[in-house]
């Protein structure tokens, strides 16, 4: 009973000691905490000597779909003197120090030097340059704000033989410019108002290959344009022509008063027209609420698919 009892007196006083070193350690750590609260710290002193600046973060928006973000770089195969005379033009003179950063001397021009792969920036006041040499006469060029790379676009050279210029999608590793968000915005809203009749009428393509890109010029009231390029021709377009819809294959006579009249004649379907339309439906897709595929309605036996010409085309007859 003693030894117990002395076990129990031993554990007391333990605990007592570990509540009480807890509660010691724990009013250090909050007066540390207020003492660093109430000593400002390095960034905090620069900015009460003005050497630093609060910079915000601009409010930047984009597309989660990498399809709808507006482009911010082009790679491409040129000349040396096209790449220089092209940005020069473009840019400004200033971008000499970048290029020459970027591909070397003239000898190492056509080879393989140490800045292969290099991302060399050139900084203004209004924008920013990124040039990267892919391979001995192939460079990448991002640009930010976005909308110059339309301005690079209008003003391109003249691709010869063996040279080409392709307009690479928005990359994650940004230049962010404050009004890049709104060329993500016009981009987005643009590439879902394209009509999918639209086409370029240089090489009359209509398969979806031209983009819209943001164009601003600040002489015009809105400043803010839009211009169409093409992947196929490397076309750009202020608008873009739109084919004419084909014509209706319904005639005009089975309409009365703009009503179609579901008791003509033509309408009623005969039992190859649903054997056609049968073999028209997709395949791999859901279960319907029958629990038939469409590929179990294709392989269906003859007697099934006319017990289903017999279900329709009542239904048919008597829509309206």
């Amino acid at each position: 009973m003693a030894l117990q009892q002395g076990i129990r007196e031993r554990r007391q006083v333990l605990r007592e000691a570990h509540r009480l070193q807890r509660t010691e350690l724990f009013q250090k750590l909050r007066n540390r905490c207020r003492e660093r609260m109430d000593r400002p710290g390095e960034r905090e002193i620069q900015k009460l000597m003005g050497k630093r600046v609060k910079q915000d973060a601009p409010d930047y928006r984009a597309s989660w779909n990498p399809a709808k973000r507006h482009p911010d770089n082009l790679s491409g195969r040129l000349s040396r003197a096209k790449w220089s005379c092209w940005l020069k033009r473009v840019l400004d003179d200033k971008v000499n120090r970048c290029l020459h950063q970027t591909w070397g001397s003239d000898e190492e021009w056509d080879g393989v030097n140490d800045q292969q792969g290099k991302p060399h920036r050139y900084c203004t006041d209004h924008a920013t340059i990124e040039l990267t040499r892919l391979a001995p006469c192939d460079l990448r060029v991002r640009i930010s704000p976005m909308h110059l790379l339309t301005d690079l676009l209008e003003q391109r050279p003249d691709i010869d033989a063996g040279e080409y210029l392709p307009i690479n999608p928005f990359n994650e590793q940004k230049l962010r410019h404050a009004t890049d968000a709104m060329c993500h915005e016009e981009y987005f809203f643009a590439t879902n108002a394209m009509s999918a009749l639209a086409y370029c009428s240089k090489c009359t393509i209509s398969d979806h290959r031209s983009t819209p890109k943001t164009h601003v010029d600040k002489s015009s009231p809105s400043g803010r344009h839009l211009r169409y390029f093409c992947h196929a021709c490397s076309a750009i377009h202020c608008t873009l022509l739109l084919r004419s819809l084909d014509d209706c294959p319904v005639p005009n006579e089975l309409f009365h008063d703009n009503i179609l009249d579901t008791q003509d004649a033509r309408l009623h379907l005969s039992r190859e027209d649903v054997g056609y339309w049968l073999r028209q439906l997709p395949h791999d897709k859901n279960l319907g609420d029958n629990e038939l595929t469409y590929e179990m309605w294709q392989e269906a036996p003859a007697e099934m698919k006319d017990a289903l010409y017999q279900v329709v085309n009542p239904v048919i007859q008597t829509w309206n």
